[in-house]
């Protein structure tokens, strides 16, 4: 998929359970980072969290997702595949989860973003 520097992107991340010793909603996360980035020079940066001056991931109705937006402000100072790194800290658990994903997303160049603000 691909989409354009300043644009914004709104993502949702899902909790997936295969068996039954994995997170099965929320409710069982203490802490939920995402980075997003193209180069690690500007990374988007959001947390479940909303007291770690990062952007809040917004829990779902369904207790098993979270949603956000990048914003144009990040996007526009990216360009290329989009990663993403998700670390999970369930609660009442010294076993944190760090992944990294290829997000599928690729954000072309768009001169004229430099342009406007």
């Amino acid at each position: 998929m691909t989409h354009y520097q300043g644009e914004d992107i709104e993502f949702q991340i899902r909790l997936k359970s295969s068996n039954q010793n994995e997170l099965q909603n929320l409710s069982q996360v203490e802490r939920m980072v995402a980075y997003f980035y193209t180069h690690t020079s500007h990374i988007a940066k959001f947390s479940t969290d909303p007291n770690d001056g990062y952007q809040n991931l917004i829990k779902g109705a369904d207790n098993k997702s979270v949603t956000a937006c990048l914003q144009s402000a990040d996007t526009k100072l990216m360009s290329g595949p989009l990663f993403m790194d998700l670390y999970i800290k369930p609660i009442g658990s010294n076993i944190e989860q760090i992944q990294r994903k290829a997000t599928g997303i690729t954000i072309e160049t768009t001169p004229i973003k430099e342009e406007t603000t």
